[in-house]
């Protein structure tokens, strides 16, 4: 985690969790930009104090809160699908799962994004991207529906926390049939 100015301990370790999953739950709720160290020190339980001395800077905390959000992604990205569904479904499956996550984490959104950047996107990519190879084995073609795909799932939900609604799977039967069903 974080650099540390006391002896790493399992007791450290356990207090540097906590600061991170309060930050999750703050920025969750508030939004990042809107995230304190006083707040989230007093959240805590913690003076400010306590804080620096388990993390250097607010950037390290969040820093670290990406780092599990993504761990967290990572393995609703590669929950598994039945084998014998078809491809369409699984897609469909793995979609509701992405929704059902970010439903709870918004600011996991990011990481739905096919620009972001993340390692975790790029392996979302990856693998609906080799679902779809049963529709066609052009890959550059099945990446493009994928990351319009990726596109359009991320503006629905984008389109329903502005509306201060939660995102339905009903929100992505109509991306999913635009992926079970190549263009012609």
């Amino acid at each position: 985690m974080g650099k540390l100015r006391k002896k790493h301990t399992v007791f450290t370790e356990g207090i540097q969790y906590k600061i991170i999953e309060k930050t999750i739950e703050i920025v969750a709720r508030d939004g990042e930009i809107n995230l304190t160290i006083h707040e989230l020190a007093k959240e805590c339980g913690f003076v400010t104090t306590t804080l620096y001395t388990y993390f250097s800077s607010k950037k390290e905390i969040i820093a670290e809160a990406y780092k599990e959000m993504e761990k967290r992604f990572e393995k609703i990205v590669f929950m598994p699908v039945p084998e014998k569904i078809p491809e369409e479904m699984k897609v469909r499956m793995i979609a509701v799962y992405i929704l059902s996550f970010v439903s709870e984490n918004k600011w996991a959104t990011r990481f739905i994004d096919p620009f972001s950047g993340f390692e975790v996107t790029k392996k979302l990519v990856v693998r609906l991207t080799k679902l779809l190879s049963r529709f066609s084995n052009d890959e550059e073609k099945n990446e493009y529906r994928v990351y319009r795909f990726l596109a359009g799932v991320l503006f629905k939900i984008r389109y329903r926390f502005n509306r201060g609604e939660l995102p339905v799977e009903s929100d992505i039967d109509d991306l999913c049939r635009f992926m079970s069903y190549p263009e012609n």
